[in-house]
């Protein structure tokens, strides 16, 4: 009888605490859910600046490649002008 009763009361124990334990398994799968879809959020706007950033480098070189090819431009007309003037 003595065990019947304990078995009895661990398994009302036991019943009694599984929603609870539940409830704590929910919260703590939001809770990662939420943590996880921060997460990715957060990869995704990394990933914007990363690229908006790359982009403005690209931007900047050419840029700079056009200043470049205006500078050896002049400079050509410069020897040309100079040249003719030498000759003449």
């Amino acid at each position: 009888m003595k065990t019947l009763t304990t078995t009895l009361i661990a398994l009302t124990f036991t019943l009694a605490t599984l929603p609870t334990m539940a409830g704590d398994l929910t919260a703590e799968r939001e809770a990662r859910t939420q943590r996880i879809e921060a997460l990715s959020a957060q990869v995704t706007q990394l990933r914007e600046i990363r690229s908006q950033s790359v982009e403005d480098k690209l931007k900047l070189a050419r840029i700079q490649a056009e200043i470049r090819k205006e500078r050896r431009q002049l400079d050509r007309l410069r020897d040309r002008a100079a040249a003719l003037k030498k000759r003449g």
